[in-house]
């Protein structure tokens, strides 16, 4: 266990630390999020503790991690690879390969997504805010990020849902059936 899982609170397990950051990467709107989510789970254990690194995915699928001077843009060009930067209170993350971006940031003790900062970019189409509306941006990285980890419940089988009510018609000599039912005023 890294320094970071090992400075954490009794009663919050590391697994569901892990669980939540990489439900909240996977359900963004960055092609980078499951990325990350698969590398993040798969190495977090065993990054050595405060730092930036670059997770990165061999061709035959193993996972690493390097050092970094910095963090970095998500990248599939040369190598499968995604960067972290751990600090005592919080992971970090950049997601985002193009000219859009967001900085996703966590609670290293409970996994909750603390704040997102988007860039300031102008965008009609990955956005749809036309120029930059940062606050929007923030609010729509917020809502996938809830949806991620609070998914809408599956639809009611079909015998839970409650046949719907039929109309009733009213014939002018008094007669009276719902719709659908076979009348011979009706036809």
């Amino acid at each position: 266990m890294n320094q970071i899982g090992a400075k954490r609170k009794e009663g919050k397990s590391m697994e569901t630390t892990i669980k939540k950051i990489t439900a909240t990467l996977s359900g963004s709107p960055f092609g980078s999020g499951p990325t990350a989510a698969e590398l993040f789970s798969r190495l977090f254990p065993s990054l050595p503790g405060e730092g930036i690194y670059r997770l990165l995915l061999s061709e035959e699928g193993v996972a690493y991690y390097q050092e970094e001077a910095q963090l970095g843009f998500p990248s599939w060009s040369s190598e499968v690879s995604q960067s972290v930067q751990l600090t005592g209170s919080e992971i970090m993350f950049l997601l985002g390969c193009g000219i859009h971006h967001a900085y996703y940031m966590f609670s290293a003790e409970t996994g909750d997504l603390v704040d997102v900062v988007p860039d300031e970019k102008p965008s009609s189409r990955f956005w749809g805010d036309g120029e930059a509306d940062i606050e929007f941006r923030r609010r729509r990285l917020f809502r996938a990020a809830e949806r991620a980890l609070n998914p809408p419940a599956p639809p009611a089988r079909p015998e839970e849902v409650e046949p719907p009510r039929r109309r009733r018609i009213i014939h002018k000599g008094g007669r009276v059936h719902l719709r659908g039912e076979p009348c011979p005023i009706c036809g």
